[in-house]
């Protein structure tokens, strides 16, 4: 199923996230009664260490619902920029919904702020990493 995202949806997933993983930019889980939570360790997470996000995002409970519709019990759910997959048996991604972005790139925060790095010369680079060196000499001290 296609969704249209805008950019700004797709970073706010990255920001509710609680726990950073390397493969995914966004990981969520939904159970039964519909409540929604964000990746906090690997297999069952238990409820004192859920912090539940429905209505934090409409789009983010359409995709939970959705995924509902496909595994009624819930389960983890993953994002990307292609779209929202869940794992089956084997441990293998099943795409259940496809972005539209209507041509928009879909960048996590990070990635951002990699790109736009990438843009800096060289000099530009030198001074931004000098007030980082400063601002950590500030923090110490």
């Amino acid at each position: 199923m296609k969704v249209r995202i805008t950019l700004a949806e797709f970073q706010e997933f990255c920001r509710l996230q609680a726990k950073r993983r390397w493969d995914w930019p966004a990981t969520f889980s939904t159970n039964s009664r519909g409540d929604i939570w964000p990746y906090v360790r690997n297999g069952y997470t238990p409820p004192a260490e859920r912090e539940n996000v429905r209505e934090c995002s409409r789009l983010l409970d359409r995709i939970a619902d959705l995924y509902k519709g496909q595994r009624e019990e819930g389960g983890r759910f993953f994002i990307n920029e292609v779209g929202v997959f869940w794992k089956d048996e084997a441990r293998q991604p099943v795409q259940f919904v496809e972005w539209n972005s209507g041509g928009e790139r879909l960048l996590s925060p990070a990635q951002a702020k990699v790109e736009e790095q990438s843009k800096l010369s060289d000099l530009e680079r030198y001074q931004e990493m000098m007030k980082q060196i400063n601002v950590n000499r500030k923090l110490k001290s």
